[in-house]
C-alpha cells in the first residue's frame, strides 16, 4: 500500500515549508505591486497528468527503483557476456562523460521559468526550480525517494531506446550502453544530493575522495549553481562543468537547448552504440 505524501514526514515537512514559501512571495508581490515567478504561480495550482501543479513534493513507488537497477544490472551483465570485460569498461567511461554532459543539457532545460507551462515536463520543470527555493530538499528525504523521482523517465527512456535500436533489444552494445545510462543516471542524482551534504562525516570518506577527485560534483561547484541566477554549472556529476559553461554562456536560447535535450533523449544510444562500435571493433576488443 502506497503512502500519501501527507503521511510520510519528510514529504508533508517539504510541502509545508513550500507554502510557507508561497506565502511570503505573495506577500511580497501585494507589498511591492510586482508578480510572482511562474514556479510560485504553478505551484498554487493542483497538478493534473498534462500540467505542472502542487504538490510539488509526492511519493515515489520504491520497489520501480530495484526493478530499474535488476534490468540495468541484468542488460550489463549479459552484454559483458558477449562482448568481454575490456568494452563495459571502455563503453563504462564514454557513458560516464556523455551523461555528465547529458545531465547538465536536462538541467538547462528544467530550470528554464518559460517551460513550466508545457504539458507533461512542466512538473519536471517545477520541481526543478523548487530545488532552488529548497536546497537542501534532497537530503531531508529518504535516497530512495529521490531516485524515485526518476521513475517515470527511467522506465520510458528503456523501453524507448529498445524500440528503437535495430534489433529490438538484441544488440549487446545497445544493452550494454541502456543499463549503463540508468546506473550513471542513479550516479548523477546521488553526486546531486552528496553535494547538498554539508556534514563530511555523513557524506562519508569514499564521497569526501570522489569529490575531491572530480568524480562527483563538489559541495563548493554546485553552491555556484545555487548562487541566483543559477545558470552556471549545470552537470550533476561536474566533470564537464567548464566546457559546458563555456557553450551556455555562448547559446542561451532555451528552445536551441530544448532541442538539443530532445534530440539526445531519443538519439544517444544509437549515436554512441555507432561510435563505440568503431572505436571497438578497429583496435580489436
Amino acid at each position: 500500500m502506497l503512502l500519501s505524501e501527507d503521511m510520510i514526514p519528510a514529504l508533508k515537512a517539504l510541502n509545508d515549508k513550500v507554502s510557507a514559501i508561497i506565502s511570503k512571495e505573495v506577500a511580497h508581490s501585494k507589498t511591492n505591486k510586482v508578480s510572482v515567478g511562474p514556479d510560485i504561480v504553478a505551484a498554487q495550482k493542483p497538478s493534473s497528468i498534462l500540467w505542472a501543479g502542487a504538490p510539488i513534493y509526492v511519493n515515489r513507488f520504491k520497489p520501480l527503483v530495484f526493478l530499474w537497477t535488476a534490468i540495468a544490472l541484468y542488460c550489463i551483465a549479459i552484454s559483458t557476456a558477449a562482448m568481454g570485460v575490456v568494452s563495459c569498461l571502455i563503453s563504462f567511461a564514454v557513458m560516464f562523460v556523455a551523461y555528465d554532459i547529458y545531465s547538465g543539457v536536462l538541467h538547462i532545460v528544467l530550470d528554464h521559468p518559460g517551460f513550466i507551462t508545457m504539458p507533461i515536463m512542466g512538473q519536471a520543470c517545477l520541481e526543478f526550480q523548487w530545488h532552488h527555493h529548497i536546497p537542501d530538499d534532497l537530503v531531508r528525504k529518504d535516497f530512495l525517494l529521490v531516485l524515485g523521482d526518476l521513475n517515470l523517465v527511467t522506465g520510458v527512456s528503456i523501453a524507448l531506446h529498445v524500440l528503437l535500436s535495430a534489433n529490438m533489444g538484441t544488440d549487446p552494445m545497445v544493452m550494454m550502453l541502456i543499463g549503463q545510462k540508468v546506473l550513471m543516471a542513479f550516479f548523477g542524482q546521488f553526486s546531486h544530493r552528496s553535494a547538498h551534504e554539508i556534514s563530511k562525516k555523513k557524506r562519508g570518506p569514499i564521497v569526501n575522495f570522489l569529490q575531491k577527485a572530480g568524480i562527483m560534483i563538489s559541495i563548493g561547484d554546485h553552491h555556484r549553481h545555487h548562487t541566483p541566477p543559477h545558470d552556471d554549472f549545470f552537470c550533476l556529476i561536474g566533470m564537464c562543468n567548464t566546457v559546458l559553461s563555456a557553450v551556455h554562456r555562448r547559446m542561451r536560447n532555451p528552445h536551441v537547448w530544448l532541442v538539443i535535450f530532445i534530440v539526445w533523449t531519443f538519439a544517444d544510444i544509437n549515436v554512441l552504440s555507432y561510435l563505440m562500435r568503431d572505436l571497438l571493433v578497429p583496435a580489436g576488443v
